[in-house]
């Protein structure tokens, strides 16, 4: 099977998923979900990557995330990965790999899909019904963007600062932002969980066309654009 294709450039806002071989669980307590974050702040320090939200399931995690240079979040995802797998491998006696696949990469620009990914990262353990609310849960970002919580590394997206002119107006904002998913914008909002998880198993874009037609200009392989996400969204749901 061919690998995966990569959009290696630079200074795109990028969301990355990955998980546990066979969907296995990959922490199992406090101190493996912390083992794995910290040695990702580091990495991403080490390699200029700005790391935007998080969020640690027990057999998976998701990124929002900004590369300053290009052809950095191979290594940068290559050296966390197999810095962690180590460190699980040796608690938990085993050998092998640890991970189910190459990750996968949304490429992403304009706020309001800059944000999506933010409120659908964050409101990830809702929505696997795992919390009421995503303050309840304590392996997210949530905790440093909507109450402002000192996280070492953390870096505000320049479209989440448009939330407001200083860090308690834009903590607000996003905290009200994130309230609407579950009343006035719930159905937008599922609507748009859809179309990203429609998109895991593609290389696409998550911004309108002219994101695009920009992108697809700089890679010789066909990236799937926000358009054809949702007719593909809609077909799913047609065949259900």
């Amino acid at each position: 099977m061919p690998r995966r294709k990569r959009y290696q450039g630079a200074q795109v806002c990028q969301h990355i998923f990955d998980r546990g071989i066979n969907k296995m669980r990959i922490f199992h307590d406090e101190k493996d979900y912390a083992a794995f974050i910290h040695r990702a702040f580091d990495f991403a320090e080490e390699y200029e990557i700005a790391l935007h939200a998080w969020v640690m399931m027990s057999n998976h995690f998701h990124f929002l995330l900004t590369p300053k240079n290009p052809r950095t979040i191979s290594i940068f995802m290559q050296k966390l990965k197999g810095s962690y797998t180590q460190h699980y491998n040796k608690k938990y006696n085993r050998s092998g790999t640890l991970w189910e696949q190459r990750f996968r990469q949304l490429l992403a620009d304009g706020q309001r899909y800059i944000l999506e990914l933010y409120r659908y990262i964050e409101l990830n353990p809702v929505r696997a019904g795992m919390v009421k609310g995503p303050r309840q849960y304590h392996w997210s970002s949530f905790h440093t963007n909507a109450w402002g919580l000192h996280s070492y590394g953390l870096v505000e997206h320049p479209l989440y600062t448009l939330l407001g002119s200083d860090p308690d107006e834009r903590q607000a904002n996003y905290r009200d932002f994130i309230r609407r998913s579950f009343n006035v914008e719930a159905s937008h909002y599922e609507a748009q969980c859809k179309i990203i998880n429609t998109a895991r198993n593609q290389i696409a874009v998550y911004g309108d066309e002219e994101f695009h037609k920009m992108l697809s200009a700089q890679v010789d392989f066909p990236l799937v654009s926000y358009t054809r996400l949702v007719n593909m969204a809609l077909a799913d749901d047609e065949d259900e």
